[in-house]
């Protein structure tokens, strides 16, 4: 028995088919159902934005830089 998601809204790089790719949650596998091309999927909790620079990098909104903009 296979766990599989349709990953809706994304297109296959190989074939442009959109909504045709499938994740195996098991394997970490991405699968085009179309054209059959297969990619490792990358796990997003590795590649969080800011990880690198600690606790003192801040991603949140109205920072002193936003206001300096007029960013709001």
């Amino acid at each position: 028995m296979r766990y599989e998601e349709i990953l809706y809204g994304l297109r296959c790089a190989a074939c442009g088919e959109e909504d045709q790719l499938v994740l195996d949650v098991v394997r970490v596998l991405v699968e085009c159902r179309c054209c059959g091309a297969r990619t490792l999927a990358g796990l997003l909790e590795e590649d969080l934005p800011g990880e690198e620079f600690g606790e003192e990098f801040d991603t949140g909104s109205g920072t002193e830089m936003d206001a300096e903009r007029g960013i709001v």
